[in-house]
């Protein structure tokens, strides 16, 4: 009885696989017998049936099978299926091989047999020669091989898939949360030109202020993953420390103050006040720090320390410390910090919140900066975290040199319970060059106060700190002029309360001075100098906030030469009266290829190139690429303003050879400091910022859309700096730049024209959000994204249904309010039929040759044709603006019979009342 033993099968799918099967036969008879001759005939028999099986069966597979007996071990492979024309393929049987059929489960079987000689059952062998026949294939390997890279590569894909999921959600939320934001600094920017009173002014002014750099820290914290890959820059331009330090306290002193905590800022004397750096970073990590110090302090105060570490002849390395006199922490706590998503007290119980992510950005930044992080603190004894920044040295104030010189020798006291804050203001005041007493309290002032007068050394001017036990500063102030002395002194309240509310009370005391804490140099110098020069603090704000301050520092580059590429006419008048109301030249481009040409072939060079990313023809990564072949960023500095604020965008501008990004909507401060900071500055100009300042402001109140649903002008407005007759004439183009925009969209999609879907969605988005249309803005966004991308068309078409849905009841909506809006008329209006006949000639012919400038001849005319055809200049204007230029010609030809008819009525009325019969 024969032991059977299946050694495996080979699978028979193609001419590979029967030459695979091939070489494992011949190793399995080689293996058995050692006679290559045998195991060749064997191997080329079998493949030769099973090529001859795989052309009739495709699904056929080799059954191999070692049979023991008592004479030894045969192999046999059988052929499956078993077709009954398999045996043609031999004429006869080999020699040595043996043709088997036999029934096998009801099956017909068709076998090759081989005996070995002279072997005997060996279970090594056997599964030795299974080992063989089961071993993958070069096939089997190479396709397991290319299913693990389909797997990884779909691994790799969904894993991205992810990554971009997280930065289209982070790019959402940061569009969603900068909207408001950016309602919030518009309006509040507008509101700060209107009339106020001391606390409206002050608390909008405030509003603005924390506004803005909350906007930044938004963006900071939504763009944590811009960290994490290494691509958060800083900048590195020239600003104020006491501009900063005002900024922080701002944002700071109010919290501190509701916990009765003192607020000091110590600033030694030898740190430059003008910095080179980025000040939004740095104040970052200050507030940072000092929120986290307010939170964890019940009493006691707040100190920031900023001392030089390292200086050398442009640079210096600065270290910054935030000290608290609060809980302070423990040894295993302190391990935890500067971790993302790490606090000190991570239990469910903790009594403060916070996201953990505060300390871990202040260390990037840091890091960012050139600098290092710390912490020093003893449980129970309050903390100090520090951290160090490279930074430039800046220009030197001129003016408060100069009114160093006159201070010098003038005798100051200083009064406050503090201790650090009296020493801090003492130290500050001395630095000026004045001769400065301190002391603790009120009573010991009054003392000082008539003791300094009897010995005929008066002090010039007191510094009172108002919260102080016993004796406060009103209390002393009353105390001091009691005293009957010859001469008072000036008195200074020095206070971190609201100044409105106090104001009344420091009159009443004789006080007409105040300075806020914590104290800072500029603002003890600004006080100091309104004290000698005898200017009453009336305790309005003297801060001039938004786009209109940053006109003020264009001094050094007014005149200069700009280049605008930009393809959107509507963005174009945008930018230009911007540039041209802030004294530049400007001159347009519609296109890459245009802006190329022009600075190839200009005689005198621009001296900055404004360019849009997406346009027609060529872009402007292209454009820029190309110009700079030819011209370094040293000679010709290029900006993009474009709608696209992704860092990717950014990244993508700046590899290209940009120098700086600006968004749009066009923010005017934020172009304003691009301009200073690339513009190469020119010493020889004059500034002529109050002037541009009191056109911006004298605009024309005309009436403006406010009642339609959708339309935020306020905010419309603020990307004009308020000028109401500019943004009317935007809205005309915008009305006629976006009907039917949605259909040219769907149409360069059905052409396979994605490049023009990607740019319609492109200009839609940046007109939108230069109107002040939120809604239809974000929606252009997302659509323009999923265009670039390749998204399903099904997406596409669902993004381009909700737009319209939102875009078109807009559109309509200013198109019929625009054309009700006629100029204003006063008094009779005698019609210059002359005038009106150049102006009838002109417009017929722009007409004719369907020319667009025909909008901008019916606005400039607007007068004479209104009231020449008061019954037919809306249809008139409403054709022009819709580009339907033969219904425009109707309208005229029937605006003019109509006027020629009334014309005749009045003459044959005139002529009848002179008639006899009359």
């Amino acid at each position: 009885m024969a032991k059977i033993n299946r050694l495996g099968d080979i699978a028979l799918r193609d001419d590979r696989s029967v030459l695979e099967a091939r070489r494992k036969l011949y190793r399995l008879i080689k293996q058995c017998d050692g006679k290559d001759v045998m195991a060749a005939r064997v191997a080329g028999e079998a493949s030769t049936v099973g090529r001859w099986l795989l052309r009739h069966a495709p699904e056929s597979k080799l059954a191999v099978e070692a049979h023991w007996s008592s004479t030894g071990l045969y192999l046999e492979i059988e052929f499956v299926p078993a077709l009954s024309l398999i045996q043609s393929a031999w004429d006869d049987a080999p020699i040595g091989i043996e043709i088997v059929q036999q029934e096998r489960d009801t099956n017909a079987t068709f076998a090759l047999r081989y005996a070995v000689p002279g072997s005997a059952e060996d279970a090594g062998l056997t599964d030795s020669l299974r080992e063989l026949i089961q071993a993958p294939t070069r096939e089997e390997l190479f396709e397991s091989m290319v299913e693990k890279n389909q797997q990884l590569a779909h691994a790799q894909q969904v894993a991205q898939d992810a990554a971009t999921s997280k930065s289209n959600f982070l790019a959402n939320m940061s569009h969603e949360i900068r909207t408001p934001m950016n309602a919030i600094i518009g309006l509040t920017h507008l509101a700060l030109k209107t009339e106020l009173n001391t606390r409206q002014h002050d608390y909008l002014t405030k509003i603005q202020k924390s506004a803005g750099h909350l906007l930044g820290l938004i963006n900071d914290i939504l763009d944590f993953s811009k960290i994490e890959a290494g691509k958060l820059d800083v900048e590195n331009i020239e600003f104020d420390l006491d501009s900063m330090l005002e900024n922080v306290s701002n944002l700071i002193s109010e919290k501190a103050l509701a916990k009765n905590l003192e607020l000091i800022f110590d600033v030694a004397d030898d740190v430059p006040r003008r910095l080179v750096g980025d000040s939004l970073r740095l104040g970052q990590i200050i507030i940072n720090y000092a929120n986290n110090a307010v939170k964890f302090t019940e009493r006691g105060e707040i100190r920031v320390t900023i001392r030089i570490r390292d200086r050398g002849q442009r640079n210096l390395l600065l270290y910054v410390a935030v000290t608290d006199t609060g809980i302070g922490l423990t040894r295993k706590q302190q391990s935890r910090l500067f971790q993302s998503f790490s606090q000190a007290d991570s239990s469910t119980t903790r009594k403060y919140g916070g996201t953990g992510l505060g300390l871990s950005i202040a260390k990037s930044l840091a890091h960012l900066m050139g600098g290092e992080v710390g912490v020093q603190s003893e449980h129970g004894h309050g903390s100090t975290f520090w951290f160090t920044a490279k930074l430039g040295i800046g220009r030197k104030d001129r003016k408060v040199l100069t009114r160093q010189l006159e201070l010098r020798g003038s005798r100051a006291l200083v009064v406050d319970d503090n201790d650090n804050a009296r020493i801090i203001m003492r130290g500050m005041l001395e630095a000026m060059g004045l001769v400065v007493d301190a002391v603790s309290s009120g009573s010991k002032a009054v003392e000082a106060v008539m003791h300094q007068a009897h010995i005929g050394q008066p002090y010039e001017v007191v510094f009172l700190d108002w919260q102080m036990p016993d004796m406060d500063g009103i209390k002393t102030a009353h105390a001091v002029q009691l005293l009957g002395l010859e001469k008072l002194p000036s008195l200074v309240m020095v206070t971190g309360f609201p100044r409105e509310e106090l104001m009344l009370q420091l009159k009443q005391a004789g006080i007409e001075q105040l300075v806020s804490k914590p104290v800072t140099a500029s603002a003890l110098h600004d006080t100091l100098t309104r004290v000698f020069e005898g200017i009453t603090d009336d305790g309005k704000s003297t801060t001039v906030a938004g786009a209109d301050a940053g006109l003020d520092s264009l001094a050094a580059v007014h005149g200069a030469r700009i280049l605008l590429v930009e393809d959107n006419d509507l963005n174009q008048q945008v930018a230009g009266e911007l540039l041209g109301q802030a004294g530049f030249v400007v001159e347009f481009a519609e296109n890459g290829q245009i802006a190329l040409s022009m600075v190839r072939g200009a005689m005198q060079p621009w001296d900055i190139v404004l360019m849009d990313m997406h346009m027609p023809v060529m872009d402007g990564l292209e454009a820029t690429v190309e110009i700079r072949k030819t011209f370094a960023p040293e000679s010709l500095p290029i900006v993009a303003m474009t709608a696209n604020a992704m860092q990717s965008d950014r990244d993508r501008c700046l590899q290209a050879g940009m120098q700086d990004v600006v968004t749009k909507p066009i923010d005017p401060a934020k172009l304003w400091q691009a301009l200073f900071k690339w513009i190469p500055h020119r010493q020889d100009i004059e500034p002529s910022s109050e002037a541009l300042l009191s056109s911006a402001k004298s605009a024309v109140q005309l009436p403006l859309p406010r009642h339609i649903e959708g339309l935020n002008v306020e905010l419309g407005l603020t990307h004009v700096m308020g000028q109401q007759k500019l943004y009317l004439e935007i809205l005309r183009k915008f009305v006629a730049g976006q009907q039917g925009t949605i259909d040219r969209l769907l149409d360069a999609m059905d052409e396979g024209m994605q490049d023009m879907a990607v740019l319609i969605a492109h200009t839609t988005k940046g007109v939108c959000g230069t109107v002040g249309a939120i809604k239809p803005q974000a929606q252009a966004d997302a659509l323009e994204h999923a265009i670039s991308t390749g998204q399903p068309r099904e997406t596409i078409n669902a993004l381009a249904l909700a737009l319209r849905q939102t875009l078109e009841p807009l559109v309509d909506s200013i198109a019929n309010w625009l054309p009700a809006q006629r100029p204003a008329q006063t008094g009779t209006f005698t019609v210059d039929e002359v005038a009106l006949g150049k102006v009838l000639t002109r417009l017929r012919q722009l007409c004719l040759d369907m020319d667009a400038e025909a909008e901008e001849l019916l606005n400039d005319e607007s007068a004479i044709l209104c009231n020449a055809y008061p019954d037919h200049f809306n249809d008139i204007s409403k054709a022009i603006q819709e580009f339907d230029f033969e219904r425009a010609l109707a309208e005229i030809d029937a605006a003019q019979d109509a006027r020629t008819k009334s014309s005749r009525r009045i003459t044959t009325a005139a002529l009848l009342s002179l008639s006899p019969t009359s």
